[in-house]
C-alpha cells in the first residue's frame, strides 16, 4: 500500500521530484519501487518505529537518500558502468581524498579529477560524495 501523499502525487501525474513526497511510508517492495521511480528521497516500511521515522526525516532533510532494508536492493536497476578512471577516482573517494589529493595520486589535473567526481555522482544518482560512496558500496562497485 502506498502512502496517501505518494498516491496523490501519482494520480496527479507527478513526474518531477518536486511533486513527489520526500519521505514516504509503504507496505511492500512494489510500492517502494514506485516511490523510487517517482523520486521519493526516503522510503520506509509503514510499520517503521518512531525513532526510525525521525532519523529518516533528518537524513532526507540533510539531502541523503534513505530506504528501509525491508525492501532490499532494487533488483531491476542496472549497476552503473564506470570507466576504469572513474573506478580509480571512486576508490579515492572511498578513502576520503579531496579532488586535489585525487589529482595528485592519479597524476591528473584537479579539473579532471573534479570532472570524474561529477560523472560518478551523476551515474550513481548521488548528490554528495558521501552518498556516492554509500551507493557504490550498496551496488557492489567498491568494498570497505
Amino acid at each position: 500500500m502506498i502512502s496517501e501523499a505518494l498516491r496523490e502525487a501519482l494520480e496527479a501525474g507527478a513526474d518531477r521530484l518536486s511533486a513527489a513526497p520526500r519521505l514516504v511510508f509503504v507496505d511492500g517492495p512494489e510500492a517502494a519501487r514506485v516511490a523510487r521511480r517517482r523520486g521519493a528521497r526516503g522510503i520506509l516500511a509503514s510499520n517503521a518505529t518512531a525513532e526510525q521515522r525521525e532519523a529518516a526525516a533528518r537524513a532526507v532533510e540533510a539531502g541523503l537518500r534513505v530506504e528501509s532494508a525491508d525492501f532490499g536492493p532494487e533488483r531491476d536497476e542496472e549497476v552503473p558502468t564506470l570507466t576504469k578512471r572513474e573506478r580509480d577516482v571512486l576508490t579515492r573517494l572511498v578513502e576520503g581524498l579531496s579532488n586535489k589529493e585525487i589529482a595528485q595520486v592519479l597524476g591528473i589535473s584537479e579539473h579532471t579529477a573534479k570532472f570524474h567526481v561529477n560523472a560518478i555522482l551523476d551515474k550513481l544518482g548521488a548528490q554528495t560524495r558521501t552518498e556516492a560512496v554509500v551507493l557504490a558500496v550498496r551496488a557492489g562497485l567498491v568494498h570497505l
